[in-house]
Parts: structure tokens; sequence; C-alpha cells
């Protein structure tokens, strides 16, 4: 990848500190329940993709932090090119050595180029690939686990977007009492499949 898309040391210590907080608040205001990580530890061999709803600013961190602490695994997630501008996402996305793509979800050539000559990628992608709701998703993640011979995980995220909703700069002090949750499906090769189980 170009080399401006490498984490800094600023990246990495905001990436830190903005994680733990996001975790904080999650694990002690919204109790947030895991169900489903024994799906990651079956493919963790031989990569996976995995695949989720998008409704919250914290969905992204939440997932990195969950999977970096339960199996010591970076997963990458692809995110827009534009918010490598951003004044403080684009520390995240650097810190946490997110994958740019172009508004229509396709790789540049340096990304592709990277990401297909390794196999063993774990990758995070939110097919819909915006926070609203009701919009069709993108089929990318499909194509992507052929290339890559690895499997989708569907992952299902609950609560998150009542706990911090589009449009709200922070999350809510007193969220409505709301089950917070993450929940991993089994590994498949149907992202229409998979889709289905996380709406």
């Amino acid at each position: 990848m170009a080399e401006r898309n490498k984490p800094k040391v600023i990246d990495r210590v905001v990436l830190f500190v903005i994680s733990r907080a996001v975790s904080l608040y999650f694990c002690c205001i919204c109790k947030v329940q895991v169900a489903g990580i024994e799906h990651l530890h079956r493919a963790k061999d031989g990569g996976f993709i995995i695949v989720a709803n998008h409704g919250s600013h914290a969905d992204g961190i939440v997932l990195w932090s969950l999977v970096l602490r339960k199996l010591e695994i970076n997963v990458r997630f692809l995110a827009k090119r534009r918010l490598w501008q951003h004044p403080l996402m684009g520390f995240l996305i650097r810190g946490a050595r997110c994958i740019p793509v172009n508004e229509d979800g396709g790789l540049g050539v340096n990304e592709g180029r990277e990401l297909f000559a390794d196999r063993g990628r774990y990758l995070g992608i939110f097919p819909a690939g915006t926070r609203q709701k009701d919009v069709p998703y993108k089929k990318g993640a499909d194509a992507l686990a052929k290339k890559l011979e690895i499997p989708i995980i569907p992952c299902r995220l609950q609560g998150f977007a009542e706990a911090w909703p589009k449009g709200n700069v922070f999350p809510r002090l007193f969220p409505p009492f709301t089950l917070c949750e993450v929940r991993f499906f089994p590994a498949t090769g149907d992202l229409d499949l998979a889709m289905k189980q996380i709406e």
C-alpha cells in the first residue's frame, strides 16, 4: 500500500485512546454481549471476511477492538478513501490499517495488488457502505471472498445505533434501555444468506 496510508505513532496513540474509551462506554453503560465468537476461531487459520450491518459510529471500532482482544487478530476494514482526510476518523482508520476503497466500493490498483498477494487476510466489510437504513448492499464482499478463497462470517450488531445514533457526535450518556449485542454466525460462502442473517 502507498506509504501515506501506513500508520504513524500518532495514529496508533489516538486509536488506542479512542478504542479504549469506546470499549469502556459500551461495556459499562450498555453491557455489550458477545455470541458466536467460536465461528471466528474455527476460521482463524485460513482467514475470513467479517460482514456486518452498519448503523452507528462505533461499529467499526467495536468490532476491531473485540477481534483484536479475543483472537489477537488485526481485522482490516474497508473504508471510503475520503475518510483518510477526516480530522478524527483519519487517525483511527490509519491506526487500524484500514484499506481505502473508492466511492463505488472498488479497490485502487495498489490496494488490490496488496490484498490479493496474501490470501491469509482478515477483513471487515459493511456491505451497505453507509449508516443509512434500507439501502441496497454492495456485492464486493462476495467477490473478495471468492478471489481470496476465504469464508464470510456474518455479524449482526444490535443496539449500537440506539446508543450512538447517526448524527450524534458523541454516544448518549443515558441511552434508552436496549441490548447491545455482537453476534457472529457460522461461516458461509453466500453473501445473500449472510445479509439475511444480519438484518
